[in-house]
């Protein structure tokens, strides 16, 4: 066979790419895209999506569910999935931590001063800008007031970074689940759930179905931690209530679509 033609088939070959595999490629050092980190949904990934999902509430779900689809992987997946290597977010974490125990002990510091301490701030404040006059001295009172505050809400970010208890750490596979969740509700008209085999105690269902064959296409690792991340979306939603807005906000997105139309 010519060699023109090798080239052909192998190409042909070759394993599409995962939004995981995608994540990390590139030249060292270059600032990656965002279509660096994720791909878009294959005409056959899409078409195993929906053969794994439950007939629809109505036929008009089934012809709108590729849009949701690509819409859910060009706009809010990529929102989830990380741009940057671990070590960089590691890295980041602790200048912010560095930041946040300084602004705590500043806080804690002016929050324990008396009046007297307030006013000899501010006077040596004054008399360093040569103005002994005291006509900003309120002002500057404000303003204290107002760093204490400001310095007491910069302390207060570990609550961005740290879960609640109980909220799993494996935050991008929670919501990746949610999303799927909202999208198997949208379609059926049933309630997405997680189902247990009680003789063999493996994860089963019709959720968990469609779950893992969205799996190895969002993390590019088969269906390696689907069976964790759907104990974590279970608590968590039976612990706080949390529903995904992925289709109302399509519908928001896109009116003309007619996403919760049926005929």
């Amino acid at each position: 066979m010519p060699k023109v033609h090798r080239k052909v088939a192998n190409r042909r070959a070759r394993t599409p790419r995962t939004i995981a595999q995608t994540r990390y490629e590139g030249d060292k050092g270059q600032a990656m895209t965002m279509n660096d980190v994720v791909s878009d949904f294959s005409a056959q990934a899409i078409k195993s999506f929906a053969a794994a999902l439950p007939e629809p509430v109505c036929e008009r779900r089934r012809e709108v569910l590729p849009q949701i689809l690509r819409e859910w992987n060009r706009i809010d997946l990529r929102r989830y999935l990380p741009l940057e290597k671990p070590i960089t977010r590691r890295e980041r974490f602790k200048k912010i931590q560095e930041v946040r125990k300084r602004a705590s002990e500043l806080s804690r510091a002016l929050k324990a001063l008396d009046q007297d301490d307030r006013n000899s701030i501010i006077y040596e404040m004054l008399n360093a800008e040569g103005d002994p006059s005291r006509s900003r001295w309120p002002d500057l009172s404000k303003r204290l007031d107002e760093e204490r505050d400001f310095l007491t809400k910069l302390a207060a970010i570990r609550e961005i970074w740290k879960p609640r208890p109980g909220q799993p750490r494996n935050y991008a596979a929670y919501i990746v689940l949610q999303d799927a969740a909202a999208i198997f509700e949208w379609f059926t008209g049933k309630k997405a759930g997680r189902v247990v085999d009680v003789s063999g105690g493996s994860e089963t269902g019709q959720f968990f179905q469609f779950a893992s064959a969205l799996w190895p296409v969002v993390f590019g690792k088969g269906v390696q931690g689907l069976s964790a991340a759907m104990k974590n979306w279970a608590q968590g939603r039976r612990r706080y209530g949390e529903r995904s807005p992925l289709i109302a906000n399509i519908d928001l997105r896109h009116p003309t679509w007619g996403v919760f139309e049926c005929e």
